[in-house]
């Protein structure tokens, strides 16, 4: 935190090769009050804290070691290092020490300009220095305060012509005559010339800067709010957030969609494989077939349809009783998948099926014992009729299920 403290200086002395030396008290204990911008404080420069400087603060070893050798300015010009010490230093401190509840030094001047001023009255100090506040609230001697100062460091003393001090820093001067005037400057306000006092400009040179930086601010964002992207044919800008946000929830949407319908490399396989033995056993099951632009279920459903004919049975034990046209796609599935494992490429009727035929030869036999006659599973080669043993063994079973379903 950096600070200023105002005092007024004594008696002064002249040597002989033209500098003048003046014993001042240049601070003091006690509650001193303190506009925001002094503090660095935001919100309303001009807001008045009270601040306490206790003694053991003000006098502690290291903060009175800070004013011995510290340059004296002619107005406050900002922090004085020995980069800038040869242009801003118009004197030093020397000899700090303390006087009841003041700390008092001597000045010496070196600059013209600054003897000139002392000559024309200005005559009042001002203290900068760095300090941390303690934002704990007390009172001291009936005076209530906001915050306590803490590791004080002078930095430098300046030459002003306005005190904070009033009457108890005032000291009698000989060649002090008349009123003491506060020092005024002149500066614009949105293009207006004011003549204001050193206290009445800073603070408004302060606001203005403030200012000046939340325009620029505002003028970023406003920037930033006007900038655009563009979406298919649309220019959507940063300020409608609404549009924004619509079209990411058509976007999140549709990547929804998207993933729905992505198949894993399983599903994949599983399909590519299936459609090749789809076309395998079409072509084998009906040569002549064509399958360019149909799907797996329309040549399946066709391939079955061209051999309902020749193997009625067969079909219609597999569809259970439905007509062609009425299957389901499973249905039909499986309608071809039997077909295709009962005919072979080089069989124009039907390939040797030991299953169906040792199925056949059971169900002669049983017909046989019944007093039924078993040719109708034999076709006209003399040979298992297959189909017919498939179709007769599938209602069996449908049979049994039936009457199982039944006694449950």
């Amino acid at each position: 935190m950096r600070e200023f403290i105002d005092v007024l200086m004594s008696r002064r002395v002249q040597h002989p090769d033209g500098f003048v030396t003046v014993p001042a008290r240049v601070a003091r204990t006690g509650v001193q009050y303190y506009h925001a911008y002094e503090l660095d404080m935001d919100g309303d420069p001009m807001r008045v804290f009270a601040v306490y400087r206790p003694p053991e603060e003000v006098f502690r070893p290291g903060a009175m070691a800070s004013y011995n050798s510290a340059p004296i300015t002619h107005e406050h010009v900002g922090r004085v290092t020995p980069a800038n010490w040869r242009e801003k230093a118009v004197g030093t401190v020397t000899n700090a020490h303390r006087d009841a509840i003041y700390v008092a030094a001597d000045l010496i001047f070196h600059s013209q300009d600054a003897l000139d001023a002392i000559a024309a009255g200005k005559r009042q100090l001002s203290a900068t220095y760095d300090a941390t506040l303690d934002w704990t609230a007390g009172e001291q001697d009936g005076q209530k305060y906001d915050a306590v100062q803490r590791d004080i460091r002078v930095n430098s003393v300046a030459l002003v012509g306005a005190a904070r001090c009033g009457p108890a820093c005032a000291i009698a001067d000989a060649e002090t005559q008349g009123e003491r005037k506060m020092a005024t400057r002149r500066i614009v306000v949105d293009g207006i010339p004011l003549e204001l006092d050193d206290v009445a400009a800073a603070a408004v040179e302060k606001v203005q800067g403030q200012l000046t930086a939340a325009l620029a601010t505002i003028e970023t964002q406003k920037q930033q709010l006007a900038a655009s992207v563009k979406y298919g044919d649309a220019q959507l800008t940063v300020s409608n957030p609404s549009a924004i946000q619509a079209v990411l929830d058509d976007q999140s949407a549709r990547i929804a969609s998207m993933s729905r319908d992505v198949m894993t490399p399983e599903q994949r396989d599983a399909m590519v494989a299936d459609w090749v033995k789809t076309l395998d056993d079409a072509k084998r099951l009906m040569p002549k077939i064509v399958t360019d632009g149909k799907t797996c279920a329309a040549i399946r459903r066709e391939v079955v349809a061209s051999h309902y004919d020749a193997r009625k049975p067969l079909i219609d034990a597999v569809l259970t009783g439905k007509a062609l046209n009425d299957a389901d796609d499973t249905a039909i599935r499986t309608a071809f998948a039997v077909l295709a494992s009962s005919v072979t490429e080089s069989s124009s009727t039907r390939r040797t099926d030991p299953v169906a035929d040792a199925l056949t030869f059971a169900m002669r036999s049983e017909e046989a014992e019944k007093g039924k006659e078993g040719a109708r599973a034999v076709t006209a080669d003399g040979l298992p009729d297959p189909d017919a043993a498939r179709a007769k063994w599938i209602g069996q079973q449908s049979h049994r299920l039936t009457r199982r379903a039944a006694a449950k």
